[in-house]
């Protein structure tokens, strides 16, 4: 036996604040808590945007993901697949305190196409989108004006790469 997500499920995902304490959000909202140390929040971010449907086409690929990587005895129940997909798949806080959302890319998506990165500032304006060929996983890094992070070539073999990124303070 084994274990798989539901597909399209919402996640709650938590990154530490150097400054102390944790920011927190779950996949299913643009919304991002920072909480203190002392478990006050402090800040809230948040965005409101209209929800994206999973299609039957999005259930069919997400189903044969999981099939292909578990085998064809996993039992889907589709009635639990949401009917939204998450807003979101991963974020990050980078040196400045800016949050670096990553936009969720349904399961079909190419690993190396571009992938869109929402950005808030330190007091929660959102800044814009950047559109990066950069994976979520593992975390991309910014420090000194550099994003650090894992392309993958025309073969999907991954690689690291530096790019120069200068976003107004």
């Amino acid at each position: 036996g084994g274990f798989a997500s539901v597909p399209f499920s919402p996640r709650v995902h938590e990154r530490i604040d150097p400054r102390g304490g944790y920011w927190r959000g779950r996949t299913d909202a643009l919304r991002f808590v920072r909480v203190s140390a002392r478990g006050d929040t402090v800040r809230i971010v948040e965005r409101v945007a209209p929800p994206r449907r999973v299609t039957a086409t999005d259930r069919e690929r997400a189903v044969r993901e999981l099939t292909d990587r578990f085998g064809a005895g996993l039992r889907i129940e589709p009635e639990k697949i949401p009917q939204d997909m998450p807003y979101w798949s991963t974020f990050f806080l980078d040196p400045s305190f800016r949050l670096w959302v990553e936009r969720f890319q349904p399961p079909g998506a190419v690993a190396r196409q571009q992938r869109s990165w929402e950005v808030y500032d330190s007091s929660g304006v959102y800044l814009g989108v950047l559109e990066l060929p950069l994976a979520g996983r593992p975390t991309p890094r910014l420090r000194n004006d550099r994003l650090i992070g894992v392309m993958q070539d025309e073969l999907d073999v991954p690689f690291v790469v530096v790019l120069e990124v200068r976003l107004g303070q």
